[in-house]
């Protein structure tokens, strides 16, 4: 069993943040930036309580506007407005909300964009605990949804999950069949990954390609255990790991063989993913299912090949079918006015929602991932939705989210970045990297304690 992060420890990151909202707070009253989705018009007064959704989507607006319609066709007593800030960056939505709440701005749903930010400020008493709301709706929130979404903090559950996006690989179909090769089993393994990488490369085209997002260092260890792929069960960290590092050095041996985009070029060149898959210059891309509604945009990425999928491959010791998941998590403001009301949209929004959205997969337990594939895509030209299908509805699928990460975890995940950085780019040894990585990593530790 995965050791439970007690929050309660925010350590001296926690209270300088803490210190700088309530300064920031007492200088003003927290702009909360430009509302208005046209969420006023068919909203009453009926209730008199309204509910006010914070979000950061605004390229989402036409699809909350969308799902607001629906439910209050359900519910015309309803009130309820979205707003939004942050311009769609999530660093930029945290800092705004923080202070509106320690502002004691009218707020009532929240969200963050992982559980380590959502444990984080759950911990610190913005959150209301909603275990009492679904008792009483008499709904069981691990059999609602997605059972390994449903994460409390210190014993007690304060965030819906909604908007699943999952690791899986997309593929050039074009290159697959010039090669001569067949679509991944879905039990491949990351040695047979490399060797499809191999096959894939050609002049113009890298078999594969790995971002710098810390993800990409240790994509082995989500199918070899569940929960924190940087930590242990009690808590120590895990960089020293025989697999971490096996790992990077898999990585590195795949840019020396010349089938994988080198890392410095990426860095260098500021590489998007996007452009290189589209433009054909990357055959193969481990990714989050969030990219499935843009393999039919060919206006903003001009292609004309068929993309395929696969599995994530599995380590050659670990079980078939893991995958790493992620969601956004919701939650309800302690100083809300209007908990259920928020409460009751909120189920709306991350259940039935979620399909009228359709640009996600569903956290709301036993649904059909293909229905809502259908949503995201209109024209399944370029889409090989067989193979889609396939990797979705794997029996074998698990959801492995992080929802064991401590609050200091991005700290972590950054210095990792630093240090890893400096192998692939032939400053550092791997050995010496890894030595770093748990000085450093320890000391991030000792801080927040």
């Amino acid at each position: 069993m995965m050791k439970e992060w007690n929050y309660k420890k925010i350590g001296k990151f926690g209270l300088g943040l803490t210190t700088a909202l309530l300064l920031a707070a007492c200088g003003g009253n927290g702009d909360s930036g430009n509302a208005g989705s046209g969420t006023d018009e068919g909203s009453t007064e009926a209730s008199g309580n309204k509910v006010t959704f914070v979000s950061w989507l605004t390229e989402q607006k036409d699809l909350d506007q969308a799902v607001l319609d629906a439910y209050l066709e359900e519910n015309p007593e309803a009130d309820i407005e979205f707003v939004y800030v942050g311009d769609n960056q999530t660093a930029n939505y945290y800092q705004q909300v923080d202070l509106m709440l320690m502002g004691g701005d009218e707020i009532d749903i929240v969200m963050t964009g992982s559980y380590p930010d959502h444990a984080q400020r759950a911990a610190s008493g913005s959150y209301l605990a909603l275990q009492e709301y679904f008792d009483n709706e008499g709904v069981d929130p691990k059999e609602e949804y997605i059972d390994s979404l449903i994460a409390p903090v210190n014993d007690t559950l304060y965030g819906i999950p909604g908007d699943a996006k999952s690791w899986i690989v997309y593929m050039n179909k074009e290159k697959l069949d010039e090669a001569g090769l067949e679509v991944p089993p879905v039990d491949w393994t990351w040695e047979d990954y490399a060797e499809y990488a191999e096959a894939l490369t050609e002049d113009g085209t890298y078999g594969s390609y790995f971002h710098t997002w810390d993800h990409y260092n240790y994509l082995n260890i989500w199918s070899l255990r569940l929960g924190n792929a940087i930590m242990n069960e009690d808590g120590t960290l895990a960089f020293d790991a025989p697999k971490f590092k096996e790992f990077l050095e898999f990585r590195k041996k795949m840019e020396e063989d010349g089938v994988q985009m080198p890392y410095q070029t990426i860095k260098a060149t500021n590489a998007s993913y996007r452009d290189r898959f589209f433009n054909g210059e990357i055959a193969m891309l481990p990714l989050g299912t969030f990219l499935i509604p843009e393999l039919e945009d060919t206006s903003s990425f001009p292609h004309d090949f068929e993309t395929t999928f696969a599995m994530m491959p599995r380590d050659v010791d670990a079980p078939e079918g893991r995958t790493y998941t992620e969601a956004l998590y919701y939650a309800i403001a302690s100083s809300s006015d209007a908990p259920q009301e928020a409460y009751d949209f909120l189920r709306f929004y991350t259940t039935e929602g979620a399909k009228i959205k359709g640009v996600n997969l569903p956290t709301k337990a036993d649904e059909d991932k293909m229905e809502y594939v259908n949503l995201m895509v209109e024209d399944d030209t370029l889409v090989d939705m067989e193979a889609l299908e396939t990797v979705l509805n794997n029996p074998q699928w698990e959801d492995n989210p992080n929802t064991t990460a401590p609050a200091y975890q991005r700290q972590l995940t950054d210095m990792m970045v630093e240090e890893v950085e400096k192998y692939f780019l032939g400053n550092d040894d791997v050995d010496t990297v890894i030595q770093n990585m748990m000085t450093r990593g320890q000391q991030i530790i000792d801080e927040n304690q």
